[in-house]
């Protein structure tokens, strides 16, 4: 208890100091916010210097707030429903979550344990069979929990407020599937020599067979500058767009993250059966490299440091997150659409 409340201290105070420095740093984009003889300062410079730490802090901050609030909703949810019950809020819970959540199995114990022996080390089961059990009991309570609650939601009015961190991200002029319309848009920042990007964008496709014409993606380059074949490839997908093939051959790219040299991106557009003399021309001009820099430069200003990185209708995810993870918050605004 004294460790917990010592984490939520510190965690606390992170918070406070966090939120001071939001609240004290107001100077305008162009204020001077210090001078060194003739150098000025502006606060512009001091939020591009910072942004790439400042944007995890911003989204840890965002989402601590989001997590008490849910909690608080929880309560809420709970207590008016055992007041309506006549019970006790402990005698609803064990009524509706815990009645409703099955002993585990000695098969199912053994099972949880051989998947995941390699996390337990020397342990042998009968060493962490009552923690295993203890595990099991949590994650079933939590997803009775969870269906419970959104079947008091249904019967109540609940209506969230606290607006999450959320980011005005261009998209203009960058490619994009699905339609212009579409109620959610995710804009992702990626590199297609990154193997986390090469996840995300599966994951990506996941989600759009799932939501259909109700989501928008959206392409923005983020090469790395430790990769050497970043931009080169980046320019080369741009090189192809001009040819109506930027998908095929993002598709491509992240297939092949191997092939990424000169000669593999012109083959790679040969494959896709493009035009190789007009790719060639472009990829030799570098005609698109001034776009993937401005893509480079906006990710930064938005605070970004490595890639992937997404935002759904402005709201960062930050790395390549399971489909689940897009999928919470593609729900949450479709339901505040609705």
């Amino acid at each position: 208890m004294i460790a917990q409340a010592l984490r939520w201290r510190t965690l606390g105070w992170t918070l406070l100091g966090l939120s001071l420095w939001v609240g004290c740093a107001t100077a305008a984009p162009g204020e001077t916010v210090a001078r060194v003889g003739e150098t000025t300062i502006t606060r512009s410079a001091l939020d591009a210097a910072a942004a790439a730490e400042v944007l995890p802090l911003r989204l840890q901050v965002s989402e601590v707030y989001r997590a008490h609030l849910q909690r608080l909703i929880r309560d809420a949810l709970f207590e008016q429903e055992a007041s309506r019950r006549g019970i006790s809020v402990e005698q609803l819970i064990e009524q509706e979550v815990e009645a409703h959540v099955e002993e585990p199995t000695e098969e199912k114990l053994r099972a949880f344990y051989d998947e995941h022996q390699a996390d337990l080390g020397a342990y042998g089961f009968e060493v962490v069979r009552f923690r295993l059990r203890q595990h099991l009991v949590e994650q079933a309570q939590a997803a009775r929990e969870r269906v419970v609650l959104q079947d008091l939601e249904k019967r109540s009015s609940v209506e969230r407020r606290l607006e999450p961190l959320r980011f005005d991200v261009e998209t203009k002029g960058s490619a994009s599937l699905g339609p212009q319309d579409a109620p959610v848009v995710v804009v992702a920042f990626s590199d297609f020599e990154c193997p986390y990007c090469a996840r995300g964008a599966a994951t990506l496709d996941a989600l759009r067979e799932t939501y259909g014409d109700r989501l928008q993606l959206v392409f923005r380059h983020f090469p790395l500058s430790f990769h050497v074949d970043g931009i080169p490839a980046a320019m080369a997908a741009e090189c192809a767009g001009e040819q109506d093939a930027f998908w095929p051959y993002h598709d491509r790219l992240f297939e092949h993250q191997d092939q990424l040299g000169k000669d593999e991106l012109l083959a790679h557009a040969a494959a896709l059966g493009l035009k190789t003399k007009p790719f060639a021309k472009c990829m030799a001009s570098e005609t698109h490299r001034q776009r993937v820099e401005a893509d480079v430069q906006a990710g930064a200003t938005l605070g970004l440091s490595g890639a992937p990185a997404y935002f759904v209708n402005g709201r960062p995810v930050l790395g390549a997150l399971p489909v689940d993870a897009f999928a919470d918050i593609v729900e949450e605004e479709l339901t505040k659409i609705r």
